[in-house]
């Protein structure tokens, strides 16, 4: 990279300019045929062909809003800085957004995994106020370095390679997280609608006594180094915990909480804040605990772990709870609502058929995500090799 070219972008694009949005009072700006880019559109792929809303040629004539020009780089510049696309026509965008248009002596695909690469750069210009801006000023000033153009080209292929691979595998992932939720309606349909007519049960009752429906830890406190782990809602996904990221609170606290402590199989639900994630406890967290914003659910024998959690986890029920939450500040439901959910209770056999798909699917989708890691980490080796970690 010692041979490469460095420029300010300011003095090497040809046009660098931010978005606007049309005058809401006049409705004829909106749903027409021009696409018009929020950041919710941005980052999500390289090349940015649709909007999820549009404009009319009349708010391009109102002198409000540009249009930038195809092969431009969009790139979000409030909030959450340095999402990053390349526009597939002439296109505008929102105030949130800097299009950035090169001239011959740059590839644009080039250009858009140098963003990625250095989008901790971007972040670091942007000013500190509550929403971060990185205004056009100080994006004029950062340093774009880049080689020969056959170079740019040679790097943005291989690098296009590794990212249709890293997609790829990122989209088979997203496709067989609804498979279970189909093969669950199909079998049982879905629970709150009940169609299927199987006996309902307050939720409380096919839970295990001795281990009532209860939260957690209100103050865990500081993370402890050797204490008792916890878990919080942004340790589920996916139904599993992320055991290796636990923090952990001292021996005290966790012994004041010993109504809350966990078992291998105990099924837990977030009650507060992302409302509606569910996981199992793996063996390796025996005897660990949960937050206040996690309810524990330990089942008898009356119903299969597996189908409880598919169960609470269908679209139906899902909405059921999101109609349940309530409060301001942080939004939640009640564990009194969760013990009073109705649960369809199914022939155990029929239950046990359904765990058995889930337990070969988790086998399934533990290769997927051991092959959704690899895709993505030849994608970063190969980024910071291109770009040296410069950014």
């Amino acid at each position: 990279m010692s041979d490469w070219d460095a420029q300010p972008l300011g003095e090497l694009a040809t046009n660098i300019g931010t978005g606007s949005t049309p005058s809401t009072a006049h409705q004829e700006f909106f749903g027409g045929i021009v696409q018009w880019f929020t950041p919710g559109d941005i980052g999500n792929a390289k090349k940015l062909v649709a909007s999820s809303r549009t404009i009319t040629p009349e708010a391009l004539a109102n002198g409000k809003v540009r249009l930038f020009e195809k092969a431009s780089l969009l790139v979000t510049c409030i909030g959450e800085i340095g999402r990053v696309g390349i526009l597939q026509q002439p296109s505008s965008s929102n105030q949130q957004i800097t299009a950035i248009k090169f001239g011959d002596d740059i590839d644009e695909n080039f250009a858009y995994y140098w963003f990625v690469a250095n989008r901790n750069q971007l972040e670091r210009r942007a000013n500190l106020a509550l929403v971060p801006i990185l205004n056009n000023e100080r994006l004029k000033e950062i340093v774009f370095s880049y080689p020969p153009l056959p170079e740019q080209r040679r790097i943005a292929a291989r690098l296009d390679k590794a990212d249709r691979l890293r997609r790829t595998r990122r989209y088979a992932a997203q496709l067989s997280d609804t498979f279970l939720q189909a093969v669950f309606v199909r079998m049982f349909g879905e629970p709150v609608t009940n169609l299927l007519h199987f006996p309902l049960e307050k939720l409380e009752d096919l839970i295990d006594p001795d281990r009532q429906i209860t939260y957690g830890i209100v103050l865990p406190g500081d993370n402890v180094e050797g204490g008792v782990p916890y878990v919080r809602v942004v340790d589920m996904k996916e139904g599993q915990i992320n055991s290796a990221g636990l923090r952990r609170t001292t021996r005290a606290i966790a012994d004041s909480y010993k109504r809350s402590s966990l078992k291998p199989g105990d099924l837990l639900l977030s009650i507060r804040g992302q409302v509606g994630r569910l996981a199992i406890v793996p063996k390796n967290l025996d005897g660990a605990n949960i937050t206040q914003d996690t309810a524990r659910l330990a089942t008898t024998e009356k119903i299969n772990v597996l189908y409880l959690m598919g169960c609470l986890d269908s679209a139906e029920m899902q909405e059921y709870m999101r109609n349940l939450i309530k409060g301001a500040a942080i939004q939640g439901i009640n564990l009194g609502d969760v013990k009073e959910f109705m649960i369809p209770v199914p022939p155990l056999a029929l239950q046990e058929k359904f765990a058995r798909i889930v337990q070969q699917f988790e086998r399934l989708r533990a290769q997927q995500r051991e092959a959704e890691r690899q895709a993505e980490h030849l994608f970063q080796t190969l980024l910071h090799r291109a770009f040296g970690g410069e950014g």
